[in-house]
């Protein structure tokens, strides 16, 4: 009985791994290791300077006719329990918030390599897929302290293989009452 599913802290280390490989940086370098990041700053917006290249990620479930369709089995482990297994596939949205002077290079960068063939290897081994309609990068640079901040935002679904597995009691002793009524 093995359940099959990311949590949202693995979806998050995976997806930090992929945007770095997908815009050039190398994650076991110290320099890059706040250039992407999964929270926004807690002391005031924003926390970094207007030079720097900073791209945030966010992931949500989304609602896709896909999510409801589940395949449910059943499977006697003994005389007294059985174990119920839920097969199904999980809709998946990621944004990216870029933000610097580079943003708009760097979404055409994730963009394309998320379709890399090393990329894909690297999500299939977690059980995730990409849906391949990326919509294109939007650019809106934000005015922030009298000053124009580049930001591009981009956003890509997935779709993730679960597999939830769980055990139940069969009804060994059926409990039968009555109730008589006057009339």
């Amino acid at each position: 009985m093995a359940n099959i599913f990311l949590s949202k802290s693995d979806l998050e280390s995976l997806f930090w791994n992929i945007t770095e490989k997908c815009i050039g940086l190398d994650p076991t370098l110290q320099e890059n290791a706040s250039k992407v990041r999964l929270s926004w700053p807690t002391d005031g917006a924003p926390g970094w300077k207007i030079t720097d290249d900073i791209i945030f990620v966010r992931i949500n479930d989304y609602d896709d006719p896909i999510t409801k369709q589940r395949d449910i089995q059943s499977a006697p482990i003994d005389d007294n329990t059985t174990i119920l297994s839920q097969e199904y596939t999980r809709a998946l949205e990621i944004s990216w918030s870029l933000y610097g002077p580079n943003s708009w290079d760097n979404s055409f960068l994730l963009k394309n390599n998320l379709y890399l063939q090393s990329i894909h290897d690297q999500m299939a081994n977690s059980n995730i897929y990409i849906v391949p309609n990326i919509s294109a990068p939007i650019r809106m640079p934000e005015l922030f302290s009298a000053k124009w901040w580049e930001h591009t935002t981009m956003n890509a679904r997935f779709y993730e293989y679960v597999k939830i597995d769980s055990t139940s009691n069969f009804i060994t002793t059926p409990v039968i009452s009555t109730t008589q009524r006057t009339l």
